[in-house]
Order: C-alpha cells, then sequence, then structure tokens
C-alpha cells in the first residue's frame, strides 16, 4: 500500500462462514486475545458431534440453531431421529459431515479494502 513503511499485526483472525449467532459472543473474545501466528489448514473431511447438556434436553430447533443448520439438515445428518420430543440429555448427534475448505488468506493489492490499516496512536 503506497505510504506503508511496514505493518506490525498483533491480531489477525478470520470470521468463519458458518459462524452462528450463539457464536459471536465467543468470536469477540477471540478478538481480545492477540496470537503470535495464524495457522493455514489444508482442506480436511470433518465429522462433528454435539452432545446434549441440559437437563430438561433441548428440541431440534434449538441445535439446529446453535450450529447454524435447518431442522432439515439436522435430520438428514440424523436418520435415527424420530418425534417431536426435545432429545434428551447425553444424546450426541451429528451436526456436520463432510469437507471442511481449507483456510488461507489472500490480500490482493486490486482489493485494497480487504486490509484496512489505521495509524496506531501511542
Amino acid at each position: 500500500m503506497p505510504g506503508v513503511d511496514h505493518v506490525d499485526v498483533d491480531a489477525f483472525t478470520g470470521i468463519p462462514g458458518s459462524l452462528t449467532p450463539a457464536g459471536l459472543e465467543r468470536l469477540a473474545r477471540q478478538l481480545e486475545e492477540p496470537r503470535g501466528t495464524v495457522p493455514a489448514r489444508p482442506a480436511r473431511w470433518a465429522q462433528e458431534r454435539y452432545r446434549i447438556q441440559d437437563p430438561e434436553g433441548e428440541t431440534l430447533t434449538a441445535v439446529a440453531a446453535r450450529h447454524g443448520i435447518t431442522v432439515g439438515e439436522l435430520l438428514r445428518l440424523n436418520p435415527g431421529i424420530t418425534g417431536t420430543r426435545p432429545l434428551p440429555r447425553g444424546r450426541t448427534v451429528t451436526v456436520f459431515r463432510g469437507i471442511r475448505p481449507a483456510q488461507f488468506v489472500l490480500l490482493s493489492p486490486d482489493l485494497p479494502d480487504t486490509l484496512i490499516l489505521e495509524e496506531a496512536t501511542a
């Protein structure tokens, strides 16, 4: 960028495309803690499960919302789920099965707004 001699990055992170409303609070806490390095991960196969913790159980809608998927997707991933009762505490359900994309950063000079620099004031 014209006029910039160097950049000292104290914190660098991304916002995942799968971020759910429930994940916003965790994201804010992550941004408060600068990391020395940011790992880049290759694409990988993943199967993620969620265990019901609430003593009262959880509805399909609540589980789906927590993980940013639809109830239909939750049922597709868990064909053995039937009925409309809340899932009992201790029940494990699959909330993702598939390929997680690679994570990397590309800052193109053709898109200057992909990195916004602000002068640090002491």
